[in-house]
């Protein structure tokens, strides 16, 4: 949130006789008086709508534990699933490559490698305009929506019969999975102060998704049924996506205060904690002067290039993994043993 807004940071006043919840009530009604509610966060709103209610501004360290613990207890399980399944969705071409995913769908010279690349083009082509809907609209609904698309599109893949087939459904892939890292980042950024998200988001985005994938290659060696193996991986991890987003939709709030797990005092201490983080929890108005202070962060081209570093090999690992050590002369089995151990 840029320094000029009206939000919970101004209560980083120093002053010893007014209370952090009375200046943030104060100054939340002021800019409503004012004509600026939409400068306004939402956590400043809540303290004027509702610190009158709350008595005590002060917490113990206990009740900070105990309200973390169930925001961690909530939150993170959920999140590392979505972030899990969205690496497994996309690389489950890998597994589904050594039962013969290629000869049964006729790919030839250079497809099979872009239809490994085909996600990441759709993330280029959906990131922009999902990452303003995800501004616009709440949070957590447009998240799971998200979620339960790319698992349509996974079960999709399962009905692929060419190349054309399989690169569109790939492509949506990996435009719906897009949203992952950004709706990640602000969901962890609302709940946590700015040293604890580090650590969140560490476990959340894990790189556990090529090992399940090789695992998932090894359960499916045993398969003996009427349907060809590298249909079934793709319509049980697809079946599985779209049951999460509906715990997505049901078990996470688009904000902090529509978290009815939290008693309204421990969302004010979740408020307080956040006081000296400068972001603010949730603001629905658009802002050049936001993108401008983006653009200008050297931070951000830092992670920019980080990201494109750790991407580049991993794309192709990813997708080539299997291959390459079946070519090396092992089994289906012994293949997907050995992913799980080198997986990238």
């Amino acid at each position: 949130m840029a320094k000029d807004e009206i939000d919970i940071n101004q209560q980083a006043v120093s002053t010893d006789q007014i209370s952090p919840v009375d200046l943030t009530a104060e100054n939340a009604v002021q800019a409503v008086k004012a004509g600026r509610a939409q400068d306004v966060d939402i956590a400043a709103k809540f303290i004027a709508e509702h610190g009158h209610e709350l008595h005590g501004n002060d917490y113990t360290k206990e009740e900070e534990k105990r309200m973390i613990k169930k925001v961690d207890w909530r939150l993170v399980p959920i999140l590392f699933v979505c972030a899990t399944l969205s690496g497994l969705d996309k690389t489950a071409i890998s597994a589904a490559a050594i039962y013969d995913l290629r000869e049964d769908l006729n790919l030839t010279g250079q497809q099979y490698s872009w239809c490994g690349s085909a996600p990441f083009f759709g993330g280029l082509l959906f990131i922009g305009p999902a990452s303003y809907c995800l501004q616009r609209f709440p949070v957590v609904d447009f998240f799971a929506l998200n979620v339960l698309c790319w698992g349509i599109a996974e079960i999709c893949m399962a009905a692929c019969h060419n190349f054309a087939t399989l690169f569109i459904c790939r492509l949506f892939l990996g435009g719906f999975e897009a949203l992952v890292i950004p709706a990640v980042t602000l969901l962890v950024s609302m709940h946590y102060r700015p040293e604890e998200q580090p650590q969140r988001n560490a476990i959340i985005l894990n790189v556990i998704a090529p090992i399940c994938n090789g695992f998932i290659a090894w359960l499916i060696s045993y398969y003996d049924g009427p349907f060809q193996p590298w249909k079934i991986i793709f319509l049980t991890l697809g079946s599985f996506t779209i049951i999460w987003a509906f715990v997505v939709y049901f078990y996470l709030p688009n904000n902090p205060f529509q978290a009815k797990w939290l008693t309204p005092r421990e969302k004010l201490i979740l408020v307080q904690r956040k006081a000296s983080d400068n972001t603010g929890m949730e603001n629905k108005e658009f802002k050049l002067s936001h993108i401008r202070e983006a653009a200008l962060d050297i931070k951000t081209w830092l992670i920019w290039f980080t990201i494109i570093a750790l991407q580049v090999p991993n794309g192709g690992l990813s997708t080539f993994n299997t291959l390459i050590i079946q070519g090396l002369g092992f089994s289906k089995l012994e293949t997907s043993l050995l992913a799980m151990l080198l997986a990238p």
